[in-house]
C-alpha cells in the first residue's frame, strides 16, 4: 500500500504542451501495467500540443473546468466528471478556452497490435 498527498508532490511539466502535471507513480513506458498516474492542470487559455501515441491508452477524468478536446479533428467538450479514453494512434489536443481543466491522469501501455 502506498498514500501520496498532492501537496507534497513536485509539479512538473507536461510533455506535450505548457500545463503541469503532479505524478503520483511512474513506471516508464516498459512497465506492463501502466506508465504513468498523474494529476494536471492547465490554466485558462493554455493547450496540450497535438501528439499520438503508438502503444499506449491515455485516460482522463476531468475534475474542474471546461474546454474542447480534439481527437482525430473531432472537437469533444470537456466539463467536471468529463471521463475520456483515447487509443493508441488517435491524434489529439487540447485547448481551455474557457477555464482552468485540472483532471486525473493514467497511462496504459498496449500491445502494438492493439
Amino acid at each position: 500500500m502506498e498514500i501520496k498527498r498532492l501537496k507534497n508532490i513536485e509539479p512538473s511539466k507536461i510533455n506535450h504542451g505548457n500545463g503541469m502535471k503532479f505524478v503520483f507513480e511512474s513506471l516508464g513506458f516498459n512497465s506492463e501495467t501502466y506508465t504513468q498516474s498523474a494529476y494536471g492542470s492547465f490554466k485558462k487559455d493554455k493547450y496540450c500540443d497535438e501528439h499520438f501515441h503508438e502503444s499506449m491508452i491515455e485516460i482522463f477524468f476531468f475534475l474542474k473546468g471546461n474546454g474542447t478536446y480534439w481527437i482525430n479533428g473531432v472537437g469533444h467538450k470537456i466539463e467536471p466528471g468529463t471521463y475520456l479514453r483515447i487509443d493508441p494512434l488517435e491524434r489529439h489536443y487540447f485547448k481551455c478556452e474557457e477555464s482552468a481543466l485540472e483532471f486525473f491522469y493514467l497511462g496504459i501501455p498496449v500491445k502494438n497490435n492493439y
